[in-house]
């Protein structure tokens, strides 16, 4: 949670690096940092209080988790099942969609695995009458069956 909070303040991911420019002193017991003893950062050192008390903005909370979306995985079969079981389109239809993008098309027959970033699904959605965020529950749906 702390490093989170100094990856915000810095504006940037930690690296291994950076690990070694900091250490943060804190009660084992509430597993709360207490104080920071060394900081070998350009940026200025936030106070132990206002780095504790520092929010994540809505906007990177949001963008986190739409890179843990975009990094889901289904195979054809779950997203067969889903397109079945909530769209009520079977694999034919959604070829006969496809019909005239070809590339679209061998990437629907023949992939193992589909992840949510890739450029088909906003296509294939769009067809579907489906938004982003529908895409999105799609994937997380898709994924539990």
């Amino acid at each position: 949670m702390v490093l989170e909070k100094i990856e915000f303040c810095l504006g940037r991911k930690l690296t291994i690096e950076d690990l070694q420019k900091i250490n943060i002193v804190g009660d084992f017991e509430t597993k709360q940092a207490t104080r920071i003893t060394k900081w070998e950062f350009d940026e200025p050192q936030p106070a132990i209080e206002e780095l504790l008390s520092l929010e994540k903005p809505q906007e990177l909370i949001d963008l986190e988790e739409q890179e843990k979306i975009n990094s889901l995985k289904i195979t054809q079969r779950q997203l067969r099942l889903w397109l079945l079981r909530n769209k009520n389109k079977s694999a034919s239809d959604i070829k006969a969609l496809l019909v005239d993008n070809e590339e679209a098309l061998i990437e629907f027959e023949y992939a193992s695995m589909f992840e949510r970033k890739h450029p088909l699904f906003d296509e294939v959605g769009a067809m579907l009458e489906m938004t982003s965020d529908d895409l999105n529950q799609m994937f997380i749906e898709a994924k539990g069956i």
